[in-house]
């Protein structure tokens, strides 16, 4: 499957299903650029020739599912199954993918003090994608 392209909250964003769905993304996102990390696992984009560029991005990905968000300002992006089980604390499957979100815009992520909290109740941009996946999108 090729990756599908849509904007949610402002944001645009790039999933795609099955084997390889990451480079998908990252190529229908990015052209002949990638994805480098900082020292923390946070990413960010770089063109064909490694120079850093001046967009946000955030990567969600589950077994066979992989989500790109582009902005001009910081975001997060979560996904997950709609059938799996929130951690203990988190109300639902979008209060969970909401929190994680959050945290991956702030660039740091979940800790157990905000699962035990049940989340930080911040309001994401929310879709179902594919028939089977929750996701949220949060920007600053």
């Amino acid at each position: 499957m090729d990756a599908t392209e849509f904007n949610l909250g402002g944001v645009k964003l790039y999933a795609c299903m099955g084997e390889g769905g990451r480079d998908k993304v990252v190529s229908a996102a990015l052209g002949r650029g990638g994805v480098e990390h900082f020292g923390n696992g946070a990413p960010y984009a770089v063109d064909a020739n490694g120079h850093r560029l001046s967009l946000y991005i955030s990567i969600t990905h589950t077994e066979d599912m992989c989500a790109i968000a582009l902005s001009d300002t910081p975001v997060g992006i979560d996904a997950e199954r709609l059938d799996r089980l929130p951690p203990r604390g988190f109300s639902d499957i979008y209060s969970w993918t909401d929190t994680e979100a959050y945290v991956k815009c702030l660039g740091r992520g979940l800790s157990l003090g905000d699962a035990r909290r049940g989340g930080y109740g911040i309001k994401a941009e929310r879709t179902v994608l594919f028939d089977r996946y929750a996701l949220s999108v949060y920007k600053s």
